[in-house]
């Protein structure tokens, strides 16, 4: 059988990867005062550190010594391996599968970048897994995953703009296509990086026109794979599941909580959704 491997920028709950068969590389997080790989840190913690750090954490793709421990992990399920990987803002992590394939013997691996991150690569990775998990072979679900991730995004909505001005990326994203964004919150669309497409006065406002951007993209006629992600706020999470299953065609949303890969520079409170279409 076909296992899948990703990194953790994905954010799935261990549990949920684990009931999926899917094997995580963590990535890593530098503060001023301490060097943590994502598996070792909760998320709670993680923001607990964010809000009193002077400045934001450097967070590193996996690195090609946790895709060759994953790729080991995964052999022992079998030599067939789908690696689905898309770097925010770097081809760090690209490059780091590609070095650990090499190190890694006896193994049919195939390296996907599908051009979608965080919690529509989280979408991708569940149909994928399924698909393994029901026998099809390495190149079909490679093509699975490559036809569908086209029609996959992730929009980000964050409470406040506080952490990206801390950041020194409220500036660079301002001058995207909807403009200036003082006294504004974004509405972020993530692939290789954090565009922003809209934004609202206010926070509450950025969300329903999340939802809408959600709906108006998705295909009234097919069935998606929603994933609602937070940053430590798991009531507006759970009302934006709710919120998205009253709008589109999906199975009950996966919540998880949003980790370092932006989260360090969205900070506690953002909230988002993500999707892929099902097969």
């Amino acid at each position: 059988m076909v296992t899948i491997v990703t990194d953790s920028s994905v954010d799935l709950p261990p549990a949920e990867a684990e009931r999926l068969g899917i094997v995580v590389a963590p990535l890593s997080v530098a503060f001023a005062d301490i060097n943590l790989h994502d598996d070792g840190l909760s998320r709670p913690d993680f923001y607990q550190r964010l809000e009193a750090a002077e400045r934001p954490p450097l967070v590193t793709g996996a690195s090609a010594d946790a895709f060759t421990e994953a790729f080991e992990r995964a052999k022992e399920r079998g030599p067939e391996i789908v690696c689905m990987v898309m770097s925010v803002e770097s081809s760090f992590t690209y490059v780091a599968a590609e070095v650990a394939v090499r190190r890694v013997s006896g193994l049919q691996i195939s390296i996907i970048n599908t051009g979608r991150s965080l919690a529509a690569q989280a979408a991708l990775a569940i149909v994928a897994a399924e698909a393994a998990s029901a026998g099809q072979a390495q190149e079909d679900i490679v093509r699975l995953v490559e036809d569908l991730s086209a029609a996959s995004e992730t929009y980000l909505v964050p409470a406040t703009t506080d952490y990206l001005r801390r950041a020194d990326r409220l500036t660079t994203l301002g001058q995207g296509p909807v403009g200036r964004l003082e006294g504004a919150i974004p509405i972020l669309r993530v692939r290789g990086r954090l565009t922003a497409v809209a934004k609202a006065p206010d926070a509450a406002t950025a969300r329903t026109m999340m939802l809408d951007m959600a709906t108006k993209a998705a295909d009234p006629a097919r069935e998606y794979i929603a994933v609602v992600t937070h940053a430590v706020a798991p009531e507006l999470g759970a009302q934006l599941a709710d919120e998205l299953s009253s709008r589109i065609k999906c199975r009950p949303p996966l919540i998880t909580d949003l980790g370092p890969t932006v989260g360090a520079y969205l900070g506690p409170g953002t909230v988002g959704v993500g999707y892929c279409p099902a097969p």
